[in-house]
């Protein structure tokens, strides 16, 4: 016998086909263990040639590609398996999985990128069908080679054991990463330029639809949002490019904005969730756009200024640790958001609606509740507070929102919270975040309506670092925080 080394791929099959075989015997191959041996006498030719392998040299990383791999590593959960493409960020997304635990690896092809994770135990293989990585061919260097000789933990396999479907979708947590050159508005990528063929086919689409079919699968397309001489990535409508990977096989688009995740999602929602990872010179354009398709609302809005600047979602989340529900995450409402807001105020009572809105409130319109929710981060901010895996089975259990006055420099506050959640500490955790944020924004202070019956938001408010005026309005308080109003320590024990 011999071995294929690090090559395996479509050279079996070429063997079993072609009427003439040649091979070289080059001692700086590997012999590398799984599928990957022919015999002697299917050789015709033998010549014998020592020479180097090809080295596979990475570039260095830039900001956007360091983002894009911060957001895919989010998605990825502890006993995945991973089929990484080739490309600037598959190279170098396992840099950004060292806290990840057994993990494995099921890939049509490897980098070294992927040897410190297996070194240091990251890469484990335990909890998937087969204990070992398997793929097709590597690339890397001389030492990446030398790891891979005659080391059983790495398999070699032809193309069509590797790409067969049914293989692909045995594995644990399966999750496919691919770079594309061009995403639409509904998610189908491509690889091609537009009059120009850049790639063949490839095993991605067979890849992409075993990670489909696998448990808890991940079909995930990376991208930077726009070229490198500033044009969008992220087009209306594929109508006159090849499309690679159909948009039902596409779960996740990630840029340097964040993750659009599409996963059965209606169109409308797949197309909202695109714009919101688009650069944002574009999102008014690729609204537009949508709008002329009829995809989405007539009257749907992006979050803007009050200049009408489209804004870019803040960098900002965090999580809390309620009393017995688990862990809560946080982090600035977005515009895809919509259902999940509705349905937030759809879980409480009457009395709770009223203690909320101060009046009977039955229906949550999409024109409403896109009024709500269409903030600017900065004048206007809503934090939504999430359980559940984040971009799937999520649910919003709480919100809190300051809308701030001008001619004041006070934000209106206001919070709500799921039935379900109250008596975690929830409510007084939010309003003090709140306080936070709009001190460190330099605003005034914070103010609102609080109904006399709601006893929980009164006691918060009396409880913060900060003198509170009351001010009796029928069955309503008005109150008043200022930031230079602060409680003296003696105050502050006395009320709490």
């Amino acid at each position: 016998w011999c071995s294929l080394g690090i090559n395996v791929d479509i050279n079996r099959a070429i063997v079993d086909v072609a009427k003439i075989v040649i091979a070289q015997i080059n001692p700086q191959m590997p012999v590398t263990m799984g599928d990957s041996f022919i015999r002697f006498e299917d050789i015709d030719y033998f010549y014998y040639y020592d020479s180097p392998l090809m080295d596979y040299v990475s570039t260095e990383p830039d900001e956007k590609t360091q983002k894009i791999c911060e957001y895919i590593a989010r998605i990825i959960e502890d006993g995945s398996t991973l089929n990484l493409g080739i490309g600037k960020i598959p190279d170098l997304l396992p840099q950004y999985l060292e806290e990840k635990k057994d993990l494995a690896i099921y890939s049509e092809f490897i980098l070294d990128s992927i040897i410190p994770l297996i070194k240091h135990g990251v890469i484990t293989c335990k909890k998937n069908h087969r204990p070992h990585c398997m793929t097709s061919f590597a690339l890397g260097n001389h030492e990446s080679y030398e790891y891979y000789n005659k080391n059983p933990f790495i398999e070699f396999h032809p193309t069509d054991y590797i790409t067969n479907i049914t293989n692909i979708s045995r594995n644990n947590k399966m999750c496919s990463v691919y770079s594309a050159l061009t995403v639409d508005s509904i998610g189908q990528t491509t690889n091609d330029l537009k009059s120009t063929l850049y790639s063949g086919i490839g095993g991605e689409a067979d890849m992409m639809r075993g990670t489909s079919l696998s448990q808890d699968g991940k079909c995930i397309v990376a991208l930077p949002s726009t070229t490198e001489d500033g044009r969008s990535r992220i087009l209306p409508i594929l109508s006159t490019h090849p499309v690679a990977v159909p948009a039902f096989d596409v779960h996740y688009v990630v840029t340097e904005y964040g993750i659009a995740y599409l996963h059965g999602k209606s169109l409308r929602e797949r197309i909202m969730q695109m714009i919101g990872v688009a650069h944002p010179k574009y999102r008014e354009w690729l609204l537009k756009a949508a709008k002329q398709y009829h995809f989405v609302y007539e009257d749907q809005k992006l979050p803007q200024t009050r200049d009408g600047v489209v804004v870019i979602y803040p960098d900002i989340e965090w999580t809390y640790e309620t009393k017995n529900k688990g862990r809560v995450y946080f982090r600035p409402v977005r515009p895809t958001d919509e259902r999940m807001f509705q349905e937030l105020y759809y879980n409480l009572s009457e009395k709770d609606r009223i203690m909320r809105f101060f009046k009977p409130h039955k229906f949550f319109t999409h024109e409403e509740t896109q009024d709500r929710i269409m903030v600017d981060y900065h004048t206007k901010m809503v934090f939504v507070g999430l359980i559940g895996e984040e971009n799937k089975s999520q649910r919003i259990i709480a919100s809190a929102a300051y809308y701030l006055n001008q001619s004041s420099n006070l934000v209106e506050i206001s919070v709500t919270v799921d039935p379900e959640y109250r008596g975690q500490g929830i409510a007084k955790h939010l309003v003090k975040k709140i306080v936070e944020v709009a001190e460190r924004k330099r605003f005034s202070g914070i103010c609102g309506d609080v109904l006399l019956s709601n006893a929980p938001m009164i006691h918060i408010l009396k409880s913060l670092d900060y003198n509170v005026t009351f001010t009796p309005d029928g069955h309503t308080l008005e109150f008043e925080i200022r930031f230079d109003d602060k409680k003296t320590d003696a105050f502050q024990k006395e009320a709490e």
